[in-house]
C-alpha cells in the first residue's frame, strides 16, 4: 500500500500534504519500559505513567492497544494518540 501510495504522489494523483498515515504500533505484545505490562503502544511512556499511582483514582488510560496517528498540515488531525470509546480521553499535539 505504502509504494502505491508514493507512486500516486510521485505521479501527482495524490496531495502529499493530505496524507494520512494512521495506527502505528507494535504488530506483538512487548513489555512496555516503563510499568512492564504487554502492550503494542510505540509510546514510551503515557498519562498513565505520569500520574503513577493517581492513576487508580482516575479514568480508565488505555496502553495495551494505544495507536498514534500521523498526518500532514491538511489531513486533519497533525499527530494523535487513540482516541477510543473505553478511554477517557484523547491525547494530541501539534509540532
Amino acid at each position: 500500500r505504502v509504494r502505491e501510495v508514493l507512486r500516486l504522489v510521485d505521479e501527482n494523483e495524490a496531495d502529499a500534504e493530505r496524507l494520512y498515515v494512521a495506527e502505528m504500533r507494535v504488530m506483538k505484545e512487548i513489555p512496555h519500559p516503563v510499568g512492564g505490562d504487554r502492550v503494542k503502544t510505540i509510546c514510551l511512556r503515557d498519562v498513565k505513567d505520569v500520574l503513577g499511582p493517581y492513576t487508580t483514582w482516575t479514568a480508565y488510560w488505555d496502553r495495551h492497544d494505544e495507536g498514534v496517528f500521523i498526518g500532514g498540515n491538511k489531513a486533519g488531525k497533525g499527530a494523535h494518540i487513540d482516541q477510543v470509546l473505553w478511554s477517557n480521553i484523547g491525547k494530541n499535539w501539534r509540532g
